[in-house]
């Protein structure tokens, strides 16, 4: 559920990258970004259904927005079922008292939850709700050298990192965004066959310490080799890492589809289109049963 953005040693001297343009992220995107209204934007994922406070934050706005019209193209051009979270935001991880705020981009907060907030005010969050870090205190505090880390603005370069080092599938720039929308879309599919008591109960118990530990040991080869050395890290980072991949391969350079993603993989809604059992490597027989609830 969250992205842990250990990505780099801050003791090493490491210059801002220039955005990647084999990443997605093209000069017609960068203007559409600096010129995004955030206000608009969440008036029309209101109209969706979804709330969200985006702290002016363009790059998120435009981001989140542009993952939700893929999420909603992916369910109306090839009849999928996948459900977006019900609300995103942006806010202080630190202010939160997120632990290790500082090397968390984001997480998908699977049920109604009250954050304490420094200083000593609770806040109220609702479930399936997605959350981006501003790094606001992170900025302040950072050297110079590696505040750019932690600007939204460098986000194709902070996704190519991420990629080389193992913590996600692709240096796509939008694989943070639809890292957390996996989540809810996990979360979701899971809820499907289980209540709301029953799945607190098995996220509780899958990550405790030692649920993760053996989780790894049993299956951290086969999802290190197959998906990323992040998803080995628990089940629904398994899924979160995994998904984004398949998303991003079926877009052009629009960010426009041109096949459906999920088509002869264990996450399609239509029977017809799932991988056949036969067809099936290890590492799909292993997300088929996560992507369940089965871990």
């Amino acid at each position: 559920m969250r992205i842990n953005s250990q990505i780099f040693n801050k003791q090493n001297n490491i210059q801002h990258k220039q955005q990647n343009f084999e990443a997605g992220m093209t000069a017609k995107i960068l203007n559409q970004i600096e010129t995004a209204d955030t206000y608009k934007i969440s008036n029309n994922l209101a109209k969706k259904g979804i709330d969200s406070d985006f702290k002016e934050n363009k790059t998120l706005a435009w981001c989140c927005a542009t993952a939700v019209a893929l999420i909603e193209k992916i369910n109306e051009k090839f009849g999928e079922k996948m459900e977006l979270p019900e609300a995103i935001y942006v806010d202080d991880f630190t202010k939160m008292n997120i632990s290790s705020s500082e090397n968390t981009s984001g997480f998908c907060n699977f049920f109604p939850t009250p954050f304490l907030y420094k200083p000593e005010e609770f806040q109220f969050s609702k479930g399936n709700a997605v959350f981006f870090n501003s790094h606001e205190t992170d900025i302040k505090k950072a050297p110079d050298g590696i505040k750019w880390f932690y600007d939204w603005k460098n986000i194709s370069a902070i996704s190519d990192i991420d990629f080389a080092t193992g913590m996600s599938t692709t240096p796509h720039f939008l694989n943070v965004i639809l890292h957390e929308f996996a989540h809810a879309i996990h979360e979701n599919n899971i809820l499907k066959n289980i209540d709301v008591e029953k799945m607190q109960k098995k996220f509780v118990n899958a990550i405790s310490k030692i649920n993760l530990y053996n989780f790894n040991i049993k299956n951290g080869e086969i999802l290190e080799k197959d998906v990323c050395k992040y998803a080995a890290t628990s089940p629904f980072e398994a899924i979160a890492c995994d998904m984004p991949k398949k998303i991003i391969k079926s877009l052009d350079d629009e960010l426009e589809l041109t096949s459906n993603p999920f088509a002869k993989t264990i996450y399609s809604s239509n029977a017809s289109e799932k991988i056949p059992e036969d067809s099936k490597t290890e590492a799909d027989k292993l997300l088929s049963k996560i992507w369940d609830g089965e871990f």
